[in-house]
C-alpha cells in the first residue's frame, strides 16, 4: 500500500460536461457523437477538468451509447430531447457494414 498526501476521488458519469469549456465546444458542434469519435475533440474534451483542477487522473470522454453505435445501430442525439435509438425488429435494421 502506498501513502499520498492527496484523497483519491472519483467522478462518475458526466465527467466535465458541465464545464463552461464543454459547453462552448458542444455548441459549436451539433453532431454529439463527432464528439467521442474525433480524436482532437475527444482529448481536449477530456483534458478540461485537468486544466481546470488540480487532479491526478483523466476520464476519457465519450459515451456509452458508442457500442450500439458500433454495432450498427441508428443513434441521433436530439437537442432538448436526449438520445435516441432506432427500434431493432430484425436484423436487417443493424448496419454491420460499420463493424470493422
Amino acid at each position: 500500500m502506498k501513502f499520498v498526501n492527496k484523497i483519491p476521488i472519483w467522478f462518475m458519469r458526466q465527467a466535465g460536461r458541465y464545464l463552461p469549456e464543454y459547453m462552448e465546444i458542444r455548441s459549436k458542434n451539433s453532431d454529439f457523437l463527432k464528439l467521442c469519435f474525433d480524436p482532437d475533440l475527444a482529448s481536449e474534451i477530456s483534458l478540461q477538468p485537468i486544466k481546470r483542477f488540480d487532479l491526478d487522473f483523466i476520464i476519457l470522454f465519450s459515451d456509452i451509447l458508442v457500442i450500439p453505435h458500433a454495432l450498427g445501430q441508428e443513434v441521433k442525439f436530439l437537442k432538448n430531447h436526449g438520445p435516441f435509438l432506432k427500434c431493432i425488429t430484425s436484423k436487417k435494421d443493424l448496419n454491420y457494414k460499420n463493424i470493422k
